[in-house]
């Protein structure tokens, strides 16, 4: 099978995959006219929204396409939560001032099932290049004692993904929280190093 003929048939099986997920597809003049679309639609559970086609597709069971075949793709939406992958790298406090000047914040991963639904999305990326980089997530240690708060001031007690032997201040300086693929546990950096981020809206 020759190269263009393999790439063929992976565009086929991808689309065969979204047709069989997606209840509808549309085509949208921006992310949240596709979240309020989807908002309205008692089926729909998720949407991806590709910025350079303005397409809109919205799925029944909370997965979505692979953005691998979208590259703008970059908002993921779950009911009444607007997911923004930012791909430009931001100190920590950076990344937090963009998320909170945007009216969102910078993301909780307080449950499995959150972690779950964000990484099958993230994981997406793998073969592109998003694969391996380091993300910034909403979980500091303000006080700079080795105690960790997400950014409304709710700590880690009730759900964590703290990799082995983390968080552990290697530098003696790591006060923030980044994750990657292809694991996603948490990891304790310097706040100073600049990482994409993952920005959450409530609509």
């Amino acid at each position: 099978m020759s190269h263009t003929d393999a790439i063929s048939e992976l565009y086929s099986k991808v689309n065969n995959a979204m047709m069989s997920r997606s209840i509808t597809n549309r085509w949208s003049t921006n992310v949240i006219e596709c979240c309020t679309i989807c908002s309205l639609n008692p089926l729909c559970l998720a949407v991806l929204y590709d910025e350079t086609s303005e397409w809109c597709w919205e799925s029944s069971n909370g997965l979505v396409i692979s953005p691998y075949f979208y590259p703008s793709s970059r908002n993921l939406y779950i009911k009444g939560i607007l997911y923004e992958l930012v791909k430009s790298e931001k100190t920590w406090n950076e990344a937090k001032d963009y998320c909170s000047g945007n009216g969102g914040r910078l993301i909780h991963i307080n449950s499995a099932d959150k972690h779950n639904r964000l990484t099958n999305w993230l994981a997406e990326y793998s073969s592109d290049p998003f694969s391996g980089k380091e993300i910034w997530i909403g979980l500091y240690d303000p006080a700079k004692i080795g105690i960790f708060f997400w950014v409304d001031g709710s700590t880690t007690s009730g759900y964590n993904r703290w990799g082995p032997d983390e968080p552990n201040n290697l530098d003696g300086n790591e006060y923030c929280i980044e994750t990657k693929h292809p694991d996603f546990f948490w990891n304790d950096v310097a706040c100073e190093r600049g990482l994409w981020s993952i920005c959450e809206y409530y609509h």
